[in-house]
């Protein structure tokens, strides 16, 4: 981008020429209208949960058997089969969590958490053998 190649100084070149672009006409009617929308978010919670989406214990155990086994662990260690062999009312247990994140509109931060182990591909390399 305009002829640099340095990443750092690219992302400040982006951060500059959209900083100008979105710049408000009027600082006072902008400061005004962010923090109606402050005050607006506060009570918002999204539209009521249609009964469609609303889910049960047999999809729970359904997306439960669909998991493949044989992947790797996750952040806590659990796999598909500790799901597998866990007592039938597991099951119940998760829906009923799930429902109660759903009505109280807050999803756990450990939820997200993650991580990705990138593993080669052996039959991407050299193939002769070097001797």
């Amino acid at each position: 981008m305009d002829g640099f190649t340095d990443p750092y100084i690219i992302a400040n070149n982006f951060a500059r020429y959209f900083s100008k672009i979105y710049s408000p006409n009027n600082n006072q009617r902008a400061s005004s209208l962010y923090n109606k929308y402050l005050s607006l978010r506060n009570n918002y919670f999204g539209f009521p949960l249609a009964s469609k989406f609303i889910f049960g214990i047999e999809l729970v155990g359904k997306a439960m058997s669909g998991l493949k086994s044989g992947k790797a662990l996750d952040i806590n260690g659990l796999i598909a089969v500790h799901l597998f062999r866990a007592h039938p009312i597991f099951s119940l247990i998760l829906d009923k969590l799930f429902q109660l994140i759903l009505k109280c509109k807050l999803v756990p931060t450990s939820f997200g958490y993650s991580y990705v182990v990138p593993l080669p591909k052996l039959n991407a390399g050299i193939t002769k053998v070097l001797t």
